[in-house]
């Protein structure tokens, strides 16, 4: 007796099982995200793609925007992040997330002076490369 093959949708089961499976006990996950470009009042003036990858506690995040045309309104924070970034400063709750307007300036610090808060400096950049890690 021969016993019958495994369908692809049965593979692709056990596939994605081994795959959680995995990533659980590694602790190790990645993906994309839309980072939100926002102005003080919260509406959303562009979106920055990315990816990130998390390692244990430490996220690694890089994602890009660009546009046309300058946004209507100043930028003052950026959410969406795949896990909540951390107060700033000291030893467990760090995060090191930069960000580039042009090749012509050097890159800058994104400031998280509350839980979840990311800032940044007022801005209407029409090209913004934001990238670094966090702990969470």
């Amino acid at each position: 007796l021969v016993e019958p093959f495994a369908t692809r949708s049965q593979l692709n089961a056990v596939l994605s099982g081994l795959q959680t499976e995995l990533n659980t006990k590694a602790d190790i996950e990645s993906g994309t995200c839309a980072l939100k470009l926002e102005a003080e009042d919260g509406t959303v003036l562009g979106t920055a793609s990315g990816t990130y990858k998390k390692i244990a506690g430490l996220v690694y995040l890089q994602a890009e925007f660009h546009t046309d045309t300058a946004p209507s309104s100043d930028i003052v924070r950026i959410t969406g992040f795949p896990f909540t970034v951390p107060v700033s400063g000291g030893a467990t709750n760090a995060s090191d997330l930069h960000y580039i307007t042009t090749t012509l300036e050097p890159p800058k610090t994104l400031q998280v002076p509350t839980e979840g808060y990311v800032a940044c400096e007022v801005m209407r950049p029409q090209a913004l490369f934001i990238y670094g890690t966090y702990i969470v």
